[in-house]
């Protein structure tokens, strides 16, 4: 299914037709009918799972680019619909030497892959009909998918989801690809952060799908949809300081992300992580903790890491940082998977520089116990 670009003004009107929805007793209630024939697939959502998302993506592995005409000046691309509330990419490529180019299709699948998503939100995955599904032939009582009916495989193996059937939703429109997805759809939500660089496929038993008039589906047979994770890298948007600002407070935690999950020690042991001190007013490796998420332990009140993370932080053991500048390599590794080349970190310590914000220690507290 192509995407469909308005030009502002619809927009406009596609919100307002949206407001009556608001307050209805039933989901379903308001939708159009939907076409006469027999339920048809007509897209196949990747997308982050729900409103906590990180990444803000949405793509449709059926989605075939229109090719809307644009130029810098009065054909602006504008798409009918945002993710997670952020506008897709209103750039309109233009090829040198020409006036006119095509708007970007914020639906299409990336050449890098489907992006990685994790912690809370992880992947939802949603085959969209174009008119709502009979109950029984899709859903058990409790709303979940029908066993066999919509899988996830890494080769031959099942990946560990969350199902249910959505009947709520446009096929064709939405103001918020995440927020109101297209709809009405049979989902799946993985439990854990797909594996990079890897290939997975959907699977989807249609043969005992039907619409409420009891008509089959379009096409009743088994059928497979697949697509591959990007590779795992550095995430520069995660990074603190960065190269072009490398200077923190001497309260500030440094901190780098990645688009996967790495290995760590839950007690911030730098050796996970192949911690070498190239340069620095003090210490070795073994003087600074590397570090995840630390949570409270009940028991013993005592600060624990995770074992991975998609982050790590690096402090020294000390109650601040010592000024002046420092030079670090590390090398991670992914979950289950192949370690990065070396990444090779310089910044500087100015205890001058104003402490507190999002990267303040107090924020990022390395594990440890209370003193006593």
């Amino acid at each position: 299914m192509r995407a469909q670009y308005v030009r502002l003004v619809g927009l406009t009107a596609v919100a307002a037709g949206l407001v009556g929805l608001v307050g209805c007793d039933s989901i379903t209630a308001g939708q159009a009918a939907g076409p006469k024939g027999p339920p048809k697939l007509v897209r196949v959502m990747i997308q982050d799972g729900g409103p906590n998302g990180s990444l803000g993506f949405a793509i449709d592995l059926l989605e075939q680019d229109p090719g809307v005409k644009c130029d810098e000046n009065v054909n602006l691309c504008v798409a009918p619909f945002t993710i997670l509330g952020n506008p897709p990419d209103p750039t309109c490529q233009i090829p040198e030497g020409e006036t006119t180019g095509t708007c970007i299709d914020p639906l299409l699948v990336p050449e890098t892959g489907v992006p990685l998503e994790g912690g809370p939100a992880n992947i939802a995955i949603r085959m969209v009909y174009d008119k709502v599904l009979a109950d029984d032939s899709v859903a058990n009582p409790d709303n979940s998918l029908l066993p066999g009916i919509l899988t996830l495989l890494q080769g031959e193996t099942p990946v560990a989801t969350t199902t249910a059937y959505d009947r709520s939703g446009s096929p064709d429109f939405t103001s918020d690809a995440i927020l109101a997805p297209f709809g009405p759809a049979l989902v799946m939500k993985t439990k854990d952060v797909l594996v990079s660089g890897t290939e997975y496929t959907i699977r989807l038993d249609a043969s005992g799908i039907r619409d409420r008039k009891g008509q089959a589906a379009e096409d009743p047979s088994v059928q497979t949809f697949k697509f591959r994770t990007e590779k795992f890298a550095a995430s520069a948007d995660l990074a603190f300081p960065t190269a072009k600002s490398p200077v923190i407070s001497a309260t500030d935690v440094v901190q780098y992300g990645f688009n996967g999950k790495i290995d760590l020690s839950k007690t911030g042991d730098s050796s996970a992580v192949k911690l070498e001190v190239v340069k620095a007013p003090f210490g070795t490796a073994a003087d600074f903790f590397v570090y995840g998420a630390t949570e409270e332990d009940e028991d013993t009140k005592c600060l624990v890491g995770p074992d991975s993370d998609f982050q790590l932080n690096i402090f020294p053991k000390l109650p601040v940082w010592p000024a002046g500048d420092y030079e670090f390599k590390f090398t991670v590794t992914e979950t289950g998977g192949k370690s990065l080349p070396t990444i090779d970190l310089k910044f500087k310590v100015d205890a001058t520089r104003n402490v507190g914000g999002a990267h303040a220690v107090a924020k990022n507290p390395p594990p440890g116990c209370p003193a006593k």
